[in-house]
């Protein structure tokens, strides 16, 4: 077995995934919209295991991210300014964050992925 083999088993084995291989666009930190993104293991600290899969469910990115996102993040994600955030939060058409902490909100990933996705 190749040390790419062992590393997509050891995967499918810890994560209870069913990864066919590596995508040929594994670690070249371009992902395509295309891209499936599992979270497989939340840390409980705003930490997660993000694992990103292509169509073919081949491994394109294993990675630690945030899964928590604030202002800045969020309206990178929307492609917009964090005063467009602030402007759509004070006039009620955005989602509830998640989280309400002295520096501000906070909404997890999928809230945000969630109200894009359902904008577009």
């Amino acid at each position: 077995m190749s040390e790419a083999e062992d590393y997509i088993n050891s995967l499918n084995q810890e994560y209870g995934l069913s990864l066919t291989g590596l995508s040929p666009l594994y670690e070249s930190m371009k992902l395509p919209k295309t891209a499936i993104r599992n979270v497989v293991k939340d840390f409980g600290n705003g930490l997660g295991r993000v694992v990103y899969v292509d169509p073919q469910n081949r491994l394109i990115a294993n990675r630690m991210e945030p899964l928590v996102v604030g202002l800045a993040e969020t309206a990178a994600m929307l492609g917009w300014s964090k005063q467009q955030v602030s402007e759509y939060i004070k006039r009620d058409k955005f989602p509830e964050p998640a989280l309400r902490l002295a520096s501000g909100p906070l909404w997890t990933i999928e809230q945000i992925e969630k109200y894009r996705d359902a904008r577009s």
